[in-house]
């Protein structure tokens, strides 16, 4: 009498085939997810990448600067520098000595004495959210206040600085504030946090009066006028 083999699978080769598996994954998690994982140096690839690109665009815009002053026999400035970089969006947190330090697109900037510019690493956090309101639209107006309101989804709001000509009329709170300025034009405020970010933005004003006739002058004069003929 013959006896069929057993050609199932037993509970021990079940058990062996369960760890190899487990010690598969675990090998293909580590590749993925580890220190020298391939996500990590993917992620560090493109971080890499965009400081590389930062660093290129802020130096070209640079040497630019550096060849036109050169054609004109003029020396670049560092205060030449830091109004090209505000203008091109870059964040200036600090100008002091010789060293221009700021952000761009997110990474920390750093401008030397020779004009060299390192990207150091990426920044995080929640940047201040700034609304800045003309509080007095009438035309003609003598001066004009600024009212600058900030607010954070992390940490609070460390300061509100302006950086050209307002002063600071009404200190209502750490998050609001009341600038005022007598002249037309660009009126620029820095709103930093405590967690670090800094917001830049900027308000035009047009409606504070100049010299010559204003325009409440020559309505008033126009309505003289328009009585004068009535009398007559």
């Amino acid at each position: 009498m013959r006896i069929r083999a057993n050609k199932g699978i037993t509970l021990i080769a079940l058990v062996v085939t369960i760890v190899v598996l487990l010690i598969l994954a675990g090998a293909s998690i580590a590749m993925l997810t580890g220190d020298s994982g391939i996500i990590v140096q993917a992620k560090r690839a493109r971080e890499e990448n965009a400081k590389g690109e930062i660093k290129e665009e802020l130096e070209l815009e640079i040497a630019d600067m550096r060849t036109d002053k050169a054609s004109k026999g003029e020396e670049l400035t560092k205060q030449e520098v830091i109004d090209k970089m505000t203008e091109k969006g870059v964040i200036i947190t600090d100008s002091e000595g010789d060293i221009i330090q700021g952000e761009y697109k997110d990474y920390e900037i750093t401008i030397d004495e020779n004009y060299n510019v390192t990207v150091g690493g990426a920044l995080t956090g929640a940047k201040p959210e700034v609304i800045l309101e003309n509080l007095n639209t009438e035309a003609d107006a003598d001066s004009v206040q600024i009212k600058v309101t900030a607010s954070t989804t992390e940490g609070e709001i460390e300061s509100i600085v302006p950086t050209n000509g307002a002063k600071l009329k009404t200190d209502t709170s750490s998050t609001e504030k009341i600038f005022e300025v007598t002249k037309n034009g660009k009126y620029t405020f820095k709103v930093k946090g405590t967690n670090g970010r800094t917001t830049i933005e900027s308000i035009e004003i047009t409606n504070i009066y100049t010299g010559g006739t204003s325009l409440l002058e020559v309505i008033s004069e126009i309505t003289k006028s328009g009585e004068q003929e009535a009398a007559v």
